[in-house]
């Protein structure tokens, strides 16, 4: 029985809250059903593909940038033209 405030085990995830729109909401719900997952497992996978990604695009971006330093100066859309950055 939890008599104190440190008679607990702590939680190994954090709650988070989230509105979303109703066209969204329900495309997760269909998602779910159709993958037979719960809302908190499709999102966290969704959030981890998002993360990774941007974590990829961000190495890119720096990878060409370092490159083009050696270079002479262009600008922001032809660079990223140049490195398939669009």
């Amino acid at each position: 029985m939890c008599n104190t405030k440190y008679d607990y085990m702590p939680r190994a995830t954090n709650v988070l809250t989230i509105s979303l729109p109703y066209q969204l909401s329900h495309a997760v719900d269909e998602l779910t059903r159709q993958t037979e997952q719960t809302r908190s497992e499709l999102v966290r996978q969704a959030l981890r593909d998002y993360l990774v990604d941007v974590h990829e695009d961000r190495q890119r971006f720096l990878q060409a940038y370092r490159k083009t330093r050696k270079e002479k100066f262009i600008s922001m859309e032809a660079f990223r033209k140049k490195y398939g950055l669009v």
